[in-house]
């Protein structure tokens, strides 16, 4: 296994033969593991602030609207669309958010037939997604 460093900076892990998405948070790691496309996402219900300013860029108003009723619902939405996202080896700048749709959070469906599970580590929220 190998850390290397991505062109955004970020760090990625090489594993011979399997795809590997990271997360962290300043209390808890998430490491996905699986043979195909994976993506896992943390995020602790104190990020909401943050996460309701970028949820315009991220989140659509359908989405948006699912993820209102709380701080937890909201970052839960959050770490599934940016799972979402990392499992399609895209960025959550630009376009790519648009094209993953979270259609239901309890329980979490998205759009495309894409597996999920959300839960959580401690405090925050887990999501892992496979394609």
């Amino acid at each position: 296994m190998e850390v290397l460093q991505r062109a955004d900076g970020g760090p990625r892990l090489s594993v011979p033969g399997l795809q590997v998405s990271l997360s962290h948070t300043a209390r808890h790691v998430a490491v996905a593991v699986a043979p195909g496309a994976v993506g896992v996402d943390l995020c602790e219900p104190a990020a909401a602030p943050a996460v309701r300013r970028a949820a315009i860029h991220v989140l659509a108003p359908a989405e948006r609207q699912l993820a209102r009723e709380s701080p937890d619902v909201l970052t839960a939405a959050w770490a599934l669309k940016e799972a979402a996202v990392k499992a399609g080896r895209q960025s959550l700048f630009g376009e790519a958010p648009r094209r993953v749709r979270i259609v239901a959070l309890t329980p979490p469906l998205l759009s495309g037939g894409r597996r999920v599970l959300v839960g959580s580590a401690g405090t925050a929220a887990l999501a892992v997604v496979l394609p």
